[in-house]
């Protein structure tokens, strides 16, 4: 019977202490204080990598462009880098923000989009090499001489075959 007892008065008084000290968390704590966040249904801001592939030409034949400098920047902050020996660079952003993309190389065009991160992404660039004035003019030229080229023959060969 003693040991009854004493069960009963060890269990009264664990329960005692546990209704003080939640009693007192209550009266100690203020109300801003407490975490009364469930992790659930908060939105968490959490960041993702999105990769980039840049590279020149088009198909089998395209080469990694090395160097290029990415940027992104958006509502939840910034980020860039460039590109590495196979054309790949790796951002990291945070989900569900918005940014504005650029990719930039020397003597190509340069690419600029916005989107919205939603998970690890991957993109892949074909880009175009820049051709200045000269260049453009020269493949110009080159064209009419071609096309004078071939006019002459098919006149050669009418007086040829009038004669």
């Amino acid at each position: 019977m003693k040991r009854i007892k004493s069960v009963l008065v060890a269990a009264s008084m664990v329960l005692a202490t546990f209704a003080i000290g939640t009693a007192a968390q209550s009266i100690l704590i203020k109300p801003e204080q407490k975490d009364i966040s469930n992790p659930v249904i908060q939105n968490t801001n959490f960041d993702v990598e999105i990769t980039f592939w840049v590279f020149e030409g088009e198909g089998c034949a395209c080469e990694p462009i090395i160097g290029a400098y990415i940027n992104a920047t958006g509502s939840e902050g910034a980020d860039y880098n460039i590109t590495d020996e196979d054309g790949k660079c790796v951002l990291t952003l945070v989900v569900f923000g918005e940014y504005k993309v650029t990719i930039e190389a020397e003597n190509f065009h340069t690419v600029a989009f916005n989107f919205d991160v939603v998970d690890h992404q991957t993109f892949k660039f074909h880009v175009g090499e820049v051709i200045s004035n000269d260049s453009q003019n020269l493949l110009q030229i080159q064209q009419i001489i071609q096309t004078l080229s071939q006019f002459l023959k098919n006149i050669k060969e009418k007086i040829n075959a009038l004669s």
